[in-house]
C-alpha cells in the first residue's frame, strides 16, 4: 500500500480499530518476492481473524464494528482502484501490475476464504461486494469445512462464486498458462 494509501489514513484506521477493541494490521507484499501466482495472492491483503468472523456469523459483532471494517475495506479499495504497483516474483523479476486487494477471512483455524476485490467499479457496487461477502459467510456451511477458498464477484449476477483453491488453480491459472 506504500505510496497508494496515505499513511495518515492507515494511522487513523488503526486508531479507530483500536478504540473499537479490534487489532488492525496492514501488509503490502508488492515488493516482497512471491512464489505464488498473482491470481491467487494479490499484492495488497487485508486479514480478518476468525474471532471477528465468528462474532459476525453468530450475530455478536456490533454494527459499529462491522461498519468500521466495511469503511476500512472501502477506503483502501478506493485508493488502489486504477493504480499500478511494482510486483516482485520469487525469481526476482519485477513488473508493474494492476493493484488488487484480497480480503482474507479466517472462519476458523482450518478454513479461509480469500475474496478477490478487483476493479475500478462504483462505490455502490463495492459496498454490495463487501456486504454480499459477509452475508455469504453467514449463510454458507464453509465454517464446517476444511481448506482454502477463493471467491470472485460477478457484477452481472451480483453474487460471489466460491472455488476451492485447487479448483481455482485448475480453472483460471493452469488454463491461462497452458
Amino acid at each position: 500500500m506504500k505510496g497508494i494509501v496515505p499513511e495518515y489514513e492507515l494511522e487513523k484506521l488503526s486508531r479507530d480499530f483500536s478504540s473499537a477493541g479490534i487489532e488492525f494490521d496492514y501488509f503490502d507484499i508488492s515488493e516482497e518476492p512471491q512464489a505464488s501466482a498473482e491470481e491467487i495472492l494479490s499484492p495488497i491483503l487485508l486479514f480478518l481473524s476468525s474471532d471477528i468472523i465468528q462474532a459476525y456469523i453468530l450475530g455478536l459483532l456490533t454494527s459499529t464494528s462491522y461498519d468500521l471494517i466495511k469503511k476500512a475495506v472501502l477506503l483502501i479499495w478506493r485508493y488502489i482502484s486504477g493504480e499500478r504497483i511494482k510486483v516482485t516474483t520469487a525469481s526476482g523479476m519485477e513488473s508493474i501490475k494492476e493493484a488488487n486487494l484480497d480480503l482474507d477471512l479466517s472462519l476458523n483455524d482450518r478454513t479461509k476464504v480469500k475474496f478477490k476485490l478487483k476493479g475500478d467499479i462504483s462505490d455502490e457496487i463495492k459496498e454490495k461486494c463487501i456486504d454480499n461477502a459477509f452475508q455469504l459467510l453467514k449463510s454458507s456451511d464453509l465454517s464446517k469445512t476444511k481448506g482454502g477458498y477463493i471467491a470472485l464477484y460477478d457484477i452481472d449476477q451480483d453474487s460471489w462464486t466460491i472455488y476451492q483453491d485447487v479448483e481455482f488453480v485448475r480453472k483460471f491459472i493452469l488454463k491461462k498458462n497452458g
